[in-house]
């Protein structure tokens, strides 16, 4: 590793860490970028303030490729405008409905139209607000399901605070905020122009029946990233692996943002 890689903090021994468990799948120059962010923004990746994500992307000749995109955690943005001296807290959240009305509380069974949340600075004589449209940040899992009032918040939240705080976050965003920038698998399988009669076609093996696949997909699912088999499932979205239509490491890479939302998950938006 060398020294510029390392500067700002982070130890050798931590890169190499880094390189093993929280950005195994970054190539050097994009380990290089990460540790980069790292020590430029001050932000903690064992304390899961900020994460290196592996997303599929498609190429110039419409193939796709792992690439790594950097997010932070909504701790993160926090902690940034925290230490600038200049952070004076937040007004909200509130939520509304189709209606346009600014609740306090949501209370309602669907999911709210809007979130909006305003920063204060001490420098400044106005609150920023920001708001985040349940439509333009939806994204698909059990989150959003789950709990939609408090990942718009976190939305409307992120959004405030990057306005608030340009040059210390520009190009920083939260897990929740790209959580609508997941790639379908679907949009990755060619069509064929001819396809076999039914009675020539033969199930292809799901690469979940190689013992030595299973053994190493569970093995990392349990030990690294310390998941139960209920919640390998629920970040899948499916009752069986084989269910799964995606690759091994279209899974590792679902699991991993499911990790990244459970930990923000744990942490109350604040009033």
């Amino acid at each position: 590793m060398s020294d510029m890689m390392v500067q700002g903090g982070l130890t050798t021994d931590q890169v190499a860490l880094i390189k093993r468990t929280i950005a195994k799948d970054a190539s050097d120059d994009e380990l290089a970028l990460f540790i980069a962010q790292c020590n430029r923004t001050g932000l903690d990746p064992f304390a899961r303030q900020i994460y290196a994500i592996s997303r599929r992307q498609k190429d110039g000749d419409g193939n796709f490729r792992k690439v790594m995109t950097i997010q932070v955690s909504v701790d993160g943005l926090r902690l940034i405008a925290e230490r600038t001296n200049r952070y004076a807290g937040q007004l909200g959240p509130w939520w509304c409905g189709m209606d346009g009305q600014w609740r306090e509380v949501w209370l309602d069974k669907t999911h709210p139209a809007a979130a909006r949340v305003g920063v204060l600075r001490h420098d400044f004589t106005q609150p920023l607000y920001a708001v985040a449209t349940y439509a333009s940040y939806s994204g698909e899992g059990p989150l959003w399901s789950r709990m939609p009032d408090v990942m718009l918040a976190k939305c409307a939240e992120s959004l405030a605070l990057r306005k608030a705080f340009p040059q210390e976050m520009s190009g920083l965003y939260t897990t929740e905020e790209m959580g609508q920038a997941q790639t379908i698998d679907a949009m990755a399988r060619p069509v064929e122009s001819e396809p076999l009669a039914l009675e020539q076609q033969k199930p292809q093996p799901h690469w979940i029946d190689s013992q030595q696949v299973r053994s190493r997909f569970w093995g990392w699912a349990y030990n690294t990233m310390t998941l139960s088999e209920e919640q390998v499932y629920a970040a899948l979205g499916v009752d069986q692996i084989h269910d799964y239509p995606g690759t091994m490491q279209d899974a590792k890479g679902a699991i991993e943002e499911y990790v990244a939302a459970q930990a923000m998950e744990t942490e109350p938006v604040e009033a």
